[in-house]
C-alpha cells in the first residue's frame, strides 16, 4: 500500500499539475465540487459497514453470505436514492450549470464504488496488500489516460471518464482476484435481519464520515461562493496535494489497528505501553515531510503548476503542518475503534465540522483565499485534542506534546514493540 501511494503521490504531483494547467483554476474548481457532492452521495450510501463487516465476516463465518449479499443491496438501494435526491438538491441551491452535468457524470464512477463492497471480503482475509496491488494498476491507467486528455487537448467531461474507468477497473480485477482464488462469496439468500443490525451500528460512523467530508471541504464551498471558481480551483489543488500525502493515515491506522488487536492485549494496554514510540514515529515521520515540502517540494510545485496557481508550494507548505497533529491523533483513534465507541467517533467528527465551518467562515472572511489554508491546521489540532479528551486518553496528551518535542523513539521502546 506504501508503494500505492507513494505512485498516487507522485502522480498527484507531476499528472494533476499537467491537468490542472490545461483546464485553469476555473474548470478544476468546477471538477472538484462536482466530485465533493458526488463523494458525499457515496459515503452516505456506503452506510459506513466496510470495515465491520470484514470483521463481522471473520467472527461469523457460516452467516457471511447472507450478510455479505444484504448489505450490499442495501448500499446499492441507498445509492441511487441519494442520488436522485442530490439532482433536486443542487438544483434548489442553484450551483452552476458545469458543476451539475458534472455531478451527473461522476455518478457512474461513484455507483460503481459503492458496488465494490467485494473489497471488505479482501479484508476479511487480510489481503490489503491486493487491494493496494490493483490500485496501482488502475494509477497507472488513469495516468496514461490524463496525459492523453491532455496532449490531445480533451474537454472537461474526460477527466469524469476517467474516473468511471478507475472504479470499473477497481471492481473488475477486485471480482477477477477473490474468484481466482475462491474468495468470492456464493449467492444465498441475504439476511436482512442481521445486515440492518450491522447498519445500525456502523451508522454513527457513517454520519461521521459525512461530516468529516463536508467539514474538509467546507472551504471549498464558501470559496466557491464568496471567491468565486478561480479561488476555489486552486484551493482544490493544494488540498488535493494534501489529501494524497495525509491519506497515508490510513494505511498506518489499518496496519496499527490490526497490530494491536492480534497482540492479545486491550487498546488501553496496548497504547499504555506503546503511545509514545507510536506518536514519535510519526511525528519524526510528519517533520520529514514539512522539511521537504519547503526545501524541494515547494519550488517544484511552482515551477509545475505555474502562473494560474502562483503560491500553490507555500500553500501546501503552510496546510503541511497538519500531518503533526494528524497522525498523532491516530492512536486515540484505535482505541475508539477497538472499544466500538461509534457514538464518541460520530460526536468527534461534528465537533471537526463545526470548527472548519465556523473557522472557514472566520478566516476566508478576514484573510481571503488564505484563510482556507491556515484553517487546515487548526482544524486538525482541534480535533486531536477532540480524539484524545474523548478517548479517555486526555491525561496522555503531556506526553504527547513531550514526543513532538523529541521525535525521535528509543532502540529499547522500538524493540518492545516490534515483539508484539
Amino acid at each position: 500500500m506504501l508503494l500505492q501511494h507513494s505512485f498516487n503521490l507522485l502522480s498527484g504531483i507531476f499528472i494533476g499539475a499537467m491537468v490542472a494547467r490545461h483546464y485553469g483554476p476555473e474548470l478544476f474548481g468546477a471538477f472538484s465540487l462536482s466530485l465533493f457532492y458526488v463523494s458525499v452521495v457515496a459515503v452516505i450510501a456506503g452506510l459506513g459497514t466496510d470495515d465491520l463487516l470484514a470483521a463481522q465476516c471473520i467472527k461469523e463465518p457460516l452467516s457471511k453470505e447472507g450478510l455479505f449479499w444484504a448489505t450490499f443491496f442495501i448500499r446499492l438501494l441507498t445509492f441511487v436514492m441519494c442520488a436522485t435526491l442530490g439532482f433536486f438538491v443542487l438544483r434548489f441551491f442553484n450551483v452552476p450549470d458545469l458543476v451539475y452535468k458534472g455531478y451527473g457524470l461522476a455518478l457512474l464512477s461513484g455507483l460503481l464504488g459503492n458496488m465494490n463492497l467485494f473489497g471488505a471480503i479482501a479484508k476479511s482475509k487480510q489481503r490489503i496488500d491486493k487491494k493496494a496491488q490493483i490500485a496501482i494498476v488502475s494509477l497507472f491507467l488513469s495516468m496514461a489516460y490524463r496525459v492523453f486528455i491532455v496532449l490531445t487537448n480533451k474537454d472537461i467531461e474526460h477527466l469524469f471518464f476517467n474516473l468511471i474507468m478507475v472504479s470499473f477497473v477497481d471492481l473488475l480485477l477486485m471480482i477477477c482476484y477473490l474468484r481466482a482464488e475462491k474468495m468470492m462469496y456464493s449467492f444465498s439468500a441475504p439476511n436482512w435481519s442481521g445486515a440492518l443490525q450491522l447498519m445500525r451500528k456502523s451508522l454513527p460512523i457513517a454520519a461521521g464520515s459525512v461530516a468529516t467530508i463536508v467539514g474538509g471541504n467546507m472551504a471549498l464551498i464558501l470559496m466557491s461562493e464568496l471567491l468565486g471558481l478561480d479561488s476555489a480551483g486552486r484551493y482544490a489543488v493544494v488540498y488535493k496535494l494534501y489529501g494524497f500525502v495525509i491519506f497515508l493515515s490510513i494505511l498506518m491506522h489499518n496496519n496499527l489497528f490490526y497490530y494491536m488487536e492480534s497482540s492479545g492485549l486491550s487498546a488501553g494496554k496496548f497504547l499504555e505501553q506503546h503511545l509514545r514510540v507510536i506518536i514519535k514515529t510519526t511525528t519524526a515521520f510528519s517533520y520529514l515531510l514539512i522539511i521537504g515540502s519547503l526545501v524541494a517540494l515547494a519550488p517544484l510545485l511552482e515551477i509545475l503548476y505555474g502562473e494560474q496557481y502562483q503560491g500553490v508550494g507555500l500553500k501546501f507548505s503552510l496546510v503541511s503542518i497538519s500531518f503533526v497533529f494528524a497522525w498523532a491523533t491516530i492512536p486515540a483513534q484505535l482505541k475508539l475503534l477497538s472499544e466500538k465507541r461509534t457514538g464518541r467517533i460520530m460526536a468527534i467528527d461534528f465537533i471537526g465540522l463545526a470548527i472548519n465551518f465556523s473557522g472557514a467562515y472566520v478566516l476566508i472572511h478576514m484573510y481571503g483565499e488564505w484563510g482556507a489554508y491556515f484553517l487546515i491546521p487548526c482544524a486538525a489540532f482541534s480535533v486531536m485534542l477532540a480524539n484524545y479528551f474523548c478517548s479517555g486518553l486526555g491525561n496522555k496528551l503531556k506526553h504527547v506534546f513531550v514526543c513532538f518535542l523529541i521525535p525521535v523513539p528509543t532502540k529499547t521502546a522500538l524493540k518492545a514493540f516490534t515483539k508484539h
